[in-house]
């Protein structure tokens, strides 16, 4: 077998597998940034990928060869990829542990994950990260707060005989929130900020400072909406999407029918965001970073008409919704269509990661 005995860095593009399309972005770095070498997206049948799993992997490779050799904007040429995992299927959590020496942190956190996740740990694959060492009086670190991830190992698996099948070198997989947490550095100075993701099945969100502190998932999203609004309007799905995308709950003639018939789910949501911030605040009370300052929005549904601004008037905070490249300095984005970003941003954020 031959070992490189130099470190070269190979070509990566981020990889965000949802349940409607596989979104992919290639990136390079430049002395000032990034710039896009490729990027698009591969339509995914219903039924391809259920709860996280990838249930028809040598379809799914099928098609993003398809996309990956057809990408609407520049060229995918990397056949290493850093690819995100379903937030809604993970397990995610801050927990405190007594200080222990480094090479005793992996059981004991493994030890600890047994009391927050319902489920077998042999069923899981787990990592984590410390994220802060508390110091008593005298200085001396007496506690560690750890980020805990954990994921199925089904979910997982399915992920890499889908690469196998794909011939695609898995770089590294990542929860979808940390991708995101990447491509949009929604930290804010004295203060914490709440990220939402807004996606077709699903709403993820997470309060950040430095990294995730606390985070949650709701079982709303755009299709949610979408189906409410044909259900009382009488109308199809796909009509109920163009008036969605068109008029959402902006002032219109539309306006009081649609935003009755979404009510319900954005109460939900609404009741989801206060209760994640009431909880951090008053678990952070004290601290130099206790109060939530910002939201930061992205995915899909972000995109609503009326739903930002809905969102800002509810919780007195400014709402920005905005792409990782406009964040960051990216070349090759400036002819790109402004609503594309909260789309890509994962796939972005996933792309950040890699080496190009």
């Amino acid at each position: 077998m031959r070992l490189p005995l130099v470190d070269k860095r190979q070509a990566v593009f981020g990889l965000d597998i949802g349940y409607k399309e596989a979104k992919f972005v290639q990136l390079k770095t430049t002395n000032h940034g990034y710039r896009l070498v490729g990027m698009g997206a591969a339509a995914l049948a219903d039924g391809m990928v259920i709860d996280g799993v990838i249930a028809e992997p040598e379809e799914l490779a099928k098609l993003l060869a398809a996309g990956l050799h057809d990408a609407a904007h520049g060229r995918i040429h990397a056949r290493s990829a850093v690819i995100g995992l379903p937030q809604a299927q993970l397990f995610s959590r801050i927990i405190t542990i007594p200080a222990v020496e480094e090479n005793k942190l992996a059981d004991a956190v493994l030890w600890e994950a047994q009391q927050y996740i319902p489920m077998p740990v042999n069923d899981l694959y787990t990592d984590h990260q410390i994220v802060e060492r508390r110091k008593d009086e005298s200085g001396v670190v007496h506690e560690f707060e750890v980020l805990l991830v954990a994921a199925p190992r089904s979910i997982v698996d399915s992920y890499l005989k889908f690469c196998e099948l794909a011939h695609i070198t898995p770089r590294s997989m990542e929860m979808s929130l940390m991708a995101n947490i990447r491509a949009l550095r929604p930290s804010v100075e004295g203060g914490a900020a709440l990220l939402i993701d807004a996606g077709s099945v699903a709403t993820d969100m997470a309060v950040v400072t430095d990294t995730i502190r606390v985070t949650t998932t709701i079982n709303i999203g755009g299709e949610t909406f979408t189906n409410a609004i044909a259900t009382a309007l009488k109308v199809t799905f796909h009509e109920a999407e163009e008036m969605k995308i068109k008029f959402g709950i902006t002032k219109s003639d539309l306006q009081p029918k649609i935003q009755t018939a979404i009510a319900p789910h954005l109460k939900k949501i609404l009741q989801e965001i206060s209760k994640l911030i009431k909880y951090y605040e008053e678990r952070t009370r004290g601290t130099t970073r206790s109060t939530v300052k910002q939201i930061v929005m992205t995915g899909g549904n972000s995109r609503m008409p009326g739903l930002a601004h809905m969102i800002s008037h509810t919780t007195n905070l400014p709402v920005d919704i905005s792409a990782g490249w406009d964040r960051q300095h990216t070349v090759g984005v400036e002819k790109l269509p402004k609503n594309l970003g909260p789309i890509y941003n994962t796939a972005y954020g996933l792309a950040c990661r890699g080496w190009s």
